[in-house]
C-alpha cells in the first residue's frame, strides 16, 4: 500500500475532481497506477519527484515535465501534470458525473460518437472534454526496471533547489547529485532538472488551458510548425488539438513520417492523427487486437527502438484488414517513437506562453 500521506491526497484529489462515486475506469486506473508504482520500487523516488514540483510551484516559478512523466493519471491528479492521460470523456465539474465512451480522438476535440453531440450533463450544467488516452505502461513499465522523472524549470531556481534538495528528497530514497552542470542540466538520482535559460511568464501555474483557449491556440501552432520544422519536415497543418499533438509526435519520430505516409495525408485525406507517431500507439494498437497490456506494452519496447515487432507477435487476424497499413509501419518504418506525454505536456506548456504574453 502507497504511503498513507500519499494515499489521503490522492482520494481527496479523486474526490475533488470526480467526486466521491468516479467511474469504474477512474477507479481502476488509479488503482493499477497504484500497484505499478509499488511494484517498480521507486516510490520513494516517485514521493520526492512530487515534493521537488509542489516547491517549484510554492516558488512561483514556471515548469513542465519532459519524457513519459505525463503517463501518469496520478501525477495528474495531484496538480503535477498538466494532461489528463485518462481516455477522451466528458465531465462535469458541478455534479462531477463522467461520460467514457461518447468521444474519439481527443477529449479536447469533442469528436462525438453517439448519434448526438451531449453537450450537457443530466444535471443541466455544460460537460467538459478531457483525456488524451496515454497508456500509464509508458511510464511504469512492467518488472522492476527504474523510472526516469524530468522536469524543466527556470535556471534561476538551480541554487536555491540544490540547497533544498535533500529536505525535498523522501528519506527512503537514495539521491545524490550527479554532474551535468555543463549543458545546464543537473541529476538527482534518476531525477533530471533541465534549468531553462530564457525569461518565462510566472502565471502560466495558475490554470490549464480552457476549451476556448486550446482552439485559438491550433492556429498559433500551425504557424509555429511551418516556421520551426519547415526544414525538417512538412507535416500537415493540424485543423485540432489531437492533429497538433501529432504533428509533434511526427516531428520528434523517426520513421513513421515519410513519403509513403505523407502521401496518405495529401493524396488520400487522412489527418495526422491517423498515422502512428507515439510509442503508446504501438501499446493501443496491439491491446486492440487483443493481445495483454504485458505483451502490448513489450511489443511497444521493441518497435519504439526500431527493432520492429518481435517474432510471433504480429497481431491475429483476418489478412487485408482496414488497419494492417499500421503494422507494416511498426515492423519497417519505425527508427524511433516518442512518448505521447512528452507531447501533449509541452504543447500545454507553450499554450500557457502564448496565452499569457496575449494578456500581456
Amino acid at each position: 500500500m502507497l504511503v498513507k500521506e500519499l494515499e489521503s491526497r490522492i482520494q481527496e484529489a479523486l474526490r475533488e475532481k470526480y467526486g466521491t462515486n468516479p467511474d469504474h475506469v477512474i477507479t481502476k486506473r488509479t488503482e493499477e497506477e497504484k500497484e505499478a508504482i509499488e511494484s517498480s520500487g521507486s516510490l520513494a523516488e516517485f514521493v520526492s519527484f512530487i515534493n521537488i514540483i509542489n516547491w517549484v510551484k510554492e516558488n512561483g516559478s514556471p515548469y513542465w515535465v519532459a519524457g513519459s512523466v505525463g503517463s501518469s493519471f496520478i501525477l495528474y491528479l495531484l496538480g503535477i501534470t498538466r494532461g489528463n492521460p485518462l481516455p477522451p470523456h466528458l465531465y462535469c465539474p458541478k455534479c462531477h458525473k463522467t461520460y467514457f465512451g461518447v468521444l474519439s480522438g481527443d477529449g479536447f476535440d469533442r469528436f462525438c460518437i453517439t448519434k448526438q453531440e451531449i453537450e450537457k450533463c443530466d444535471c443541466g450544467n455544460e460537460l467538459i472534454g478531457d483525456g488524451h488516452n496515454i497508456p500509464w505502461q509508458t511510464l511504469w513499465r512492467y518488472g522492476d526496471r527504474k523510472m526516469s522523472f524530468a522536469v524543466r524549470i527556470p535556471v534561476k531556481l538551480k541554487e536555491r533547489l540544490n540547497n533544498e534538495i535533500n529536505d525535498l528528497c523522501a528519506s527512503e530514497s537514495q539521491v545524490t547529485m550527479r554532474a551535468g552542470i555543463a549543458d545546464n542540466v543537473e541529476h538527482f538520482g534518476n531525477k533530471e532538472i533541465d534549468y531553462m535559460m530564457n525569461d518565462i511568464p510566472e502565471k502560466i501555474n495558475e490554470h490549464c488551458p480552457s476549451e476556448t483557449e486550446i482552439r485559438d491556440s491550433v492556429d498559433h501552432w500551425r504557424d509555429i510548425l511551418k516556421i520551426d520544422y519547415a526544414e525538417e519536415l512538412e507535416v500537415p497543418a493540424p485543423l485540432n488539438f489531437e492533429d497538433l499533438i501529432y504533428d509533434y509526435g511526427l516531428i520528434h519520430s523517426t520513421g513513421p513520417w515519410n513519403e509513403k505516409t505523407k502521401r496518405l495525408c495529401e493524396d488520400f485525406g487522412y489527418r495526422s492523427a491517423a498515422i502512428p507517431a507515439f510509442r503508446d500507439d504501438v501499446f493501443e494498437y496491439y491491446m486492440r487486437h487483443h493481445k495483454d497490456k504485458e505483451t502490448a506494452w513489450k511489443i511497444m519496447e521493441s518497435v519504439r527502438k526500431g527493432r520492429g515487432v518481435p517474432a510471433g507477435e504480429h497481431s491475429p487476424g483476418e489478412k487485408n484488414r482496414p488497419d494492417q497499413w499500421v503494422e507494416y509501419v511498426f515492423e519497417n518504418m519505425v527508427r524511433y517513437l516518442f512518448p505521447k506525454a512528452h507531447a501533449v505536456e509541452y504543447v500545454l506548456y507553450r499554450m500557457l506562453l502564448l496565452e499569457d504574453s496575449s494578456v500581456n
